[in-house]
């Protein structure tokens, strides 16, 4: 009777064991490869797999730089027939970037993401000089590892809004450019400020640097 016992029990387990689903999770497979990346601010980045709804996935947070503090976190639930991974990252005020893993774990499946977070800077990769007095337009491209604001301030006494933006675009890898137009001078010298920021970085382009004269017309 002992020995019915083992192995009902036994085979109880093993059927459990093959009941377990190999689940693919059809991320992309960037996400896979490179992992995650995220700029310096407080942000979440939502992901979405296909597994049975009694599946119970374990998801866990291994946070390999500033242990200290958590600033990686998960959370996991099913909605209209998905299973939806929100992978969240505080504020990151430091000087170094961050990187952690989340593990996600489905019955037989799992997989590992790669979670980095960058630091709060900007490096300007154009430093105009003196423009010359007709119009154009010149391209500043910046490296950030978010998306900045960009914004053009004039002089209190100046009553010129002689500079425009356009669009912010991201060329490459945390690499982005923006085009400012500028009109005809036809007046002195004009001085306008380009300010990119980001949460707590800030970086003047467009300074005395950037002018138009009539100067340059004799």
């Amino acid at each position: 009777m002992k020995k019915l016992l083992i192995f009902i029990f036994c085979s109880l387990i093993l059927t459990a064991c093959e009941d377990e689903p190999e689940v693919d999770f059809n991320f992309p497979d960037d996400i896979i490869n490179k992992g995650i990346k995220f700029g310096p601010s407080y942000d979440v980045k939502t992901l979405y797999f296909n597994a049975p709804r009694k599946s119970e996935p374990k998801v866990s947070v291994e946070e390999i730089t500033h242990t200290y503090e958590e600033w990686l976190s998960t959370q996991c639930y099913y909605d209209d027939g998905k299973w939806i991974l929100r992978i969240a990252v505080s504020g990151n005020d430091k000087n170094s970037d961050r990187r952690g893993y989340v593990n996600l774990k489905v019955g037989k499946s799992m997989t590992k993401i790669t979670v980095i977070q960058k630091i709060d800077n900007i490096t300007i990769q154009t430093q105009p000089q003196i423009l010359p007095n007709t119009g154009g337009e010149l391209k500043i491209r910046f490296i950030s590892a978010e998306k900045p604001k960009v914004a053009i301030n004039y002089p209190a006494q100046s009553n010129s809004t002689w500079c425009s933006l356009g669009e912010i675009t991201e060329v490459d890898e945390d690499t982005y450019e923006v085009p400012v137009s500028y009109k005809e001078n036809t007046t002195y010298g004009r001085i306008a400020k380009l300010w990119i920021t980001t949460g707590r970085d800030n970086k003047v382009l467009l300074s005395s640097s950037v002018r138009n004269s009539l100067m340059n017309q004799r």
